[in-house]
């Protein structure tokens, strides 16, 4: 057993411009910190590691001996007082769109060695870039959820340099994606460059409540909108209708398929999934304001295209701007909770939940992006949940395949305060019931939510 009184199997580094702390001999002149130890802390001078960060590694590594990265949160002490940064577990999308773990960073020796060592200068860049590869490499990298750090400002983090760290790591794919700004300062998004090359077919379902069914001229709307997009790949749009109308003579360039309207929304979506003609599927919400512009399914495609990522939605917006629904997560009461009903706000080191791309649990069903073959290895929808549940349903299902579920940060679709957005969903006693007796165990332990964060949500998630 590692005895706490020998340092030597831990070493810390600072990562600003020398390497003071921990630095062997033969990195005096600034050149790769080699630490012979078990583990190395990376740090700054700006970031104060508290004693106990060492006996919480030990704990967690023995548990753990598959991760090869720890990182912690952090207390902020400032003007405004003290306050937490909590994080997840890693979240690879949040990752590429804010530097969420920071520093400091609990490196195992032998990953570090792989990796080159680190320098010193370039602070919280250097530990981001080694976050970035370690990730590409398959490299484990797991929270320990303790505040085992303190810091007097909030973590700033150069746009430039993050664009620079992001384009590497994108390594063959850097040609079909553009970084561009994010949401909010300090952050970055990807986008898919829809090429006709590499734009992919695509199914729209629409989907209508439990009160009518699909208007014609809903549908007419939609197919006008889709018909100006120029999308340069086959758009098929799959909605419920009675037959009444003829979509053909105004849908020039748009494969409309109208289906027998069903008396189960869940089974709906069934229907539609197995229509679809193509791997790439969208469902909307019919009541959602379809944008003009088709700006609104890049951010949706960079994601859903991706080969782990299982379902794709957008944070969701009212028309004043506020965000109203990002994702759900499980909290350790078994609990589910509602990511959104915040403002957007400005300041990087505060970022909402839905300010970046991240990850959850479980996402929108409104809008809600996911690949055929794989509602066709999970049997799609579970018809015995409404539809709030059988997409947080099928999100589970597919993480317990590996599939990531990804929340694209805010695009221009809105939503009126009269859609299920403002609380949990709706569904019924039994639907409910089947729900947690599926899932509780999860959701106790709900890898996208903080085991410290109040109901309130009221912490600061980490930026």
């Amino acid at each position: 057993m590692t005895d706490l009184s020998d340092s030597s199997w831990l070493r810390h580094i600072l990562l600003d411009g020398d390497l003071r702390a921990g630095r062997e001999d033969e990195a005096a002149d600034g050149a790769a910190a080699m630490p012979h130890a078990e583990w190395a802390v990376l740090t700054s001078s700006g970031v104060q590691t508290k004693p106990i960060l060492a006996a919480h590694l030990l704990a967690h590594a023995a548990a753990r001996p598959d991760v090869g990265i720890f990182y912690v949160d952090e207390l902020v002490r400032d003007s405004r007082g003290d306050w937490p940064l909590l994080k997840p577990d890693f979240d690879l999308t949040w990752l590429v769109s804010a530097n969420y773990v920071g520093l400091p960073l609990c490196v195992r020796g032998d990953i570090l060695a792989r990796f080159g060592g680190v320098h010193g200068g370039g602070g919280a860049f250097q530990a981001y870039v080694l976050l970035l590869r370690a990730a590409a490499a398959g490299i484990a990298i797991t929270r320990i959820p303790e505040l085992l750090a303190e810091r007097t400002t909030p973590p700033r983090h150069d746009r430039l340099l993050h664009a620079q760290a992001v384009a590497q790591w994108l390594g063959p794919d850097r040609p079909l994606y553009e970084i561009v700004d994010g949401h909010l300062p300090s952050t970055l998004e990807l986008l898919r460059r829809l090429t006709p090359e590499a734009a992919p077919p695509l199914t729209i379902c629409l989907v209508q409540d439990d009160s009518h069914g699909t208007a014609a001229d809903t549908v007419l709307t939609v197919v006008q909108r889709l018909q100006r997009y120029d999308y340069p790949a086959p758009i098929q749009l799959i909605v419920e209708h009675d037959g009444s109308a003829n979509f053909s003579s105004s849908a020039a360039g748009i494969d409309v398929t109208a289906l027998a309207r069903a008396n189960c929304r869940t089974r709906a979506r069934n229907a539609m999934w197995r229509a679809s003609r193509h791997e790439l599927m969208v469902f909307l919400d019919a009541r959602i304001d379809l944008p003009e512009q088709a700006s609104w399914l890049n951010p949706l495609l960079a994601h859903a295209l991706q080969e782990d990522v299982g379902g794709c939605s957008p944070v969701l917006m009212d028309r004043e701007g506020a965000i109203v629904f990002a994702g759900m997560a499980g909290d350790s009461l078994g609990l589910l909770r509602l990511a959104g009903r915040e403002p957007a706000q400005q300041d990087a080191s505060e970022t909402p939940p839905g300010g970046t791309s991240r990850e959850w649990s479980m996402l929108s069903w409104q809008a809600f992006a996911t690949r055929r073959s794989l509602l066709e290895e999970t049997n799609g929808f579970d018809e015995r949940f409404g539809p709030a549940l059988a997409v947080a349903d099928l999100c589970l299902k597919l993480r317990m395949l590996g599939m990531r579920s990804v929340c694209a940060a805010p695009v221009p679709l809105t939503v009126d305060s009269h859609l299920e957005v403002a609380g949990l969903p709706n569904d019924s006693a039994g639907g409910w019931a089947r729900f947690m007796e599926r899932w509780h165990p999860f959701l106790e332990q709900d890898p996208c939510w903080h085991p410290d964060m109040p109901p309130s949500g009221a912490c600061a998630w980490g930026s």
